[in-house]
């Protein structure tokens, strides 16, 4: 071992990485503008294209169940189901509240 602790063959393997790197990087900075620019118009496309793929298919579904949501309220409504109902009422306020009755009223 050496004497950071990691063996040879992984500084090796980290060394022959960077060189990799590095040599990539230079590749890339030495092609033309044009070839740069059309990478990058793919990588949009992809990128989009991924995108697509996974909102679009959720909105779709979102769509569905608050369609499926709506229907069901509506024949729930249709049978008489949970829903406001009217209140029977005198018409003089609300029912079952309690009154509390101050004695700093004036």
């Amino acid at each position: 071992m050496s004497e950071s602790g990691s063996s040879p063959q992984a500084q090796s393997s980290s060394a022959r990485a960077y060189q990799s790197a590095t040599s990539s990087y230079r590749f890339v900075m030495h092609q033309p503008s044009w070839v740069l620019r059309w990478a990058l118009i793919a990588a949009g496309f992809v990128l989009i294209a991924v995108l697509a793929v996974i909102i679009v298919p959720a909105v779709i579904v979102g769509l569905i169940v608050f369609a499926l949501g709506a229907l069901a309220a509506r024949v729930r409504r249709l049978i008489g189901g949970s829903g406001p109902r009217p209140s029977v009422s005198t018409g003089e306020g609300r029912e079952n509240v309690r009154v509390i009755v101050r004695s700093d009223a004036p």
